[in-house]
């Protein structure tokens, strides 16, 4: 799969979709969102993953979703993954 590198500044210019956040996540994206607001993180959330992949597909989203939830799609070139400077 290719991967692609984005700075953090640039991330929060795209919608971010997922089924929820884990704590260090909500916490990391609070703490590097340009406002540091505590406003609703994620433009959607969905726990259906065929929808999600959906979205992501047909739009500019970018997510944080398991590796193996759309491994088909970067296999075959139609997702990348983006290296992002955040916490494993």
């Amino acid at each position: 799969s290719r991967r692609r590198r984005i700075a953090t500044a640039d991330f929060f210019s795209y919608p971010l979709v997922a089924t929820g956040l884990p704590t260090w996540a909500a916490q990391w994206l609070r703490e590097h969102h340009p406002d540091h607001s505590g406003e609703e993180l994620l433009s959607v959330r969905c726990n259906h993953y065929p929808l999600l992949k959906s979205i992501l597909l047909q739009s500019n989203a970018v997510s944080g979703v398991p590796e193996g939830v759309v491994r088909t799609e970067l296999d075959a070139g139609t997702m990348v993954k983006l290296a992002l400077d955040a916490p494993a």
